[in-house]
């Protein structure tokens, strides 16, 4: 049986303008993931992101956009798992650690293969597939994604929103 995954993209300019994804730091050791996890049966994958996004860290989002392809788990070679991340916009709540979440981290494409991220065997991807969608969500280059960071810079300098980008570093 075939399971799939959903995660999060939540994205903002960092330092000179570099582009960031806010990770979280998994509370049993295994290092960094991307926020996100199992859809449940009768879900969409976007309902999942946003579920998970709520559940694994307290703020309430909605999807922008898939980013890049699908991502794929082999098990005795086959597909076992199936994952997609898509860039989400933070539209309220408050950052909260959880039983599975001890903290978060801004993380830009340059340092990745210098931090301690979980790994998950992934066709194409020696670093696994975590690192695969972390690495994807930031190197992604579509329009939208310039049109998003042109949101965030406005919403920034008009009012005090409750977007992540602004309160945590």
């Amino acid at each position: 049986m075939t399971t799939e995954g959903s995660f999060c993209a939540m994205m903002r300019e960092g330092n000179a303008g570099r582009r960031e994804l806010l990770m979280a730091l998994r509370a049993d050791g295994q290092g960094l993931n991307c926020i996100g996890g199992r859809v449940e049966p009768g879900e969409s994958r976007e309902d999942a992101a946003v579920r998970e996004a709520l559940e694994e860290t307290g703020l309430n989002v909605r999807v922008i956009h898939k980013i890049g392809n699908d991502l794929y788990l082999l098990k005795d070679g086959q597909i076992a798992d199936v994952a997609s991340i898509y860039l989400v916009q933070v539209m309220g709540g408050e950052l909260k650690y959880t039983e599975e979440i001890s903290g978060f981290r801004w993380v830009s494409i340059g340092e990745l293969p210098t931090l301690k991220i979980i790994k998950r065997p992934c066709p194409g991807f020696p670093m696994g597939r975590t690192y695969a969608m972390a690495e994807m969500a930031l190197s992604h280059e579509e329009p939208f994604l310039r049109d998003y960071f042109t949101i965030l810079r406005k919403d920034a300098s008009d009012r005090d929103v409750p977007h992540i980008h602004n309160r945590f570093e």
